[in-house]
């Protein structure tokens, strides 16, 4: 009778930690596509802000540049890969929009004065949605290795997530793309 008790409250024990470990690793999922979307916003406004400075501008190879790496973010598929390419390209257009600012026929220019906006609420959007990717995954990493749900992680061949980096995160005294 005890063992069955004992049998009960180690299955409904493991069943609830399952379930967190699951829910956890579905966050991260979550947060990881919020994460990927705010990517890709900033990467549809990349041509058109290439396009703008294009026709105004004399850093051609900033140019370049800014459209070379968008040209590769859009066929990488390995996240390591992705956020090196990311934190180019964010440094790049910081670059390019540094730039442009000087340029006479680019200050009045309404269509450039509205994408440097958008690129702005784009990069404040994906600093906070890089922030909730880190915390999910870091809450998914702790579990994995916090008793008894590390045990269970093992049942499942869980493995830790990868943190994404951005640029801003390593040096904080970069100023954001506004």
């Amino acid at each position: 009778m005890i063992w069955a008790a004992v049998l009960i409250v180690l299955l409904v024990g493991y069943v609830f930690f399952y379930n967190q470990l699951v829910k956890l690793e579905a966050l991260v999922g979550e947060a990881l596509n919020n994460l990927n979307l705010h990517l890709e916003r900033r990467r549809d406004l990349t041509p058109l802000l290439v396009e703008t400075v294009k026709n105004g501008h004399n850093q051609i190879k900033l140019v370049a540049e800014t459209a070379e790496l968008h040209r590769q973010l859009v066929n990488i598929s390995d996240f390591e890969q992705q956020q090196s390419l990311e934190n180019k390209l964010e440094n790049t257009l910081r670059q390019l929009l540094a730039a442009a600012e000087n340029e006479s026929t680019l200050k009045n220019d309404a269509r450039f004065r509205q994408l440097r906006q958008d690129l702005a609420t784009v990069e404040t959007e994906l600093q906070q949605a890089c922030r909730d990717y880190n915390a999910a995954v870091r809450d998914y990493n702790v579990a994995l290795h916090t008793v008894p749900s590390c045990w269970i992680a093992k049942t499942m061949k869980a493995v830790e997530k990868k943190f994404f980096e951005t640029e801003l995160r390593s040096h904080p005294d970069k100023a954001p793309l506004h």
